[in-house]
């Protein structure tokens, strides 16, 4: 059976009985070490995105330009053709509310 990876949200105090290997009212061994060996997501976290998802395009060296500044080069140096494919990438996990 393939593995999954989860984004779950605990209460602090669970989270910190788990690394204390104190009891936490989790019975399944498996799922208490999984729990633990978690990585927390840092507080005030922007937007995640999958950015190997990204299939980047941008200027196109076959002489006819840059797609987003309509043939111009020149003007986009290809940041705004890469930064409206970041923009248009779905978020994964929203903001961390806290820091908006």
């Amino acid at each position: 059976m393939a593995d999954i990876e989860l984004v779950i949200k605990i209460p602090d105090r669970k989270w910190k009985f788990i690394q204390a290997d104190m009891y936490a009212g989790i019975l399944d061994v498996g799922l208490y070490d999984a729990i633990k060996k978690g990585t927390p997501l840092p507080k005030g976290h922007g937007r995640l995105k999958d950015f190997d998802k990204i299939e980047w395009y941008g200027c196109d060296f076959e002489g006819r330009g840059c797609i987003e500044a309509k043939g111009d080069c020149s003007v986009c140096n290809h940041a705004n053709c890469y930064a409206k494919q970041v923009m248009e990438l779905p978020t994964i996990i929203k903001a961390d509310k806290e820091q908006e």
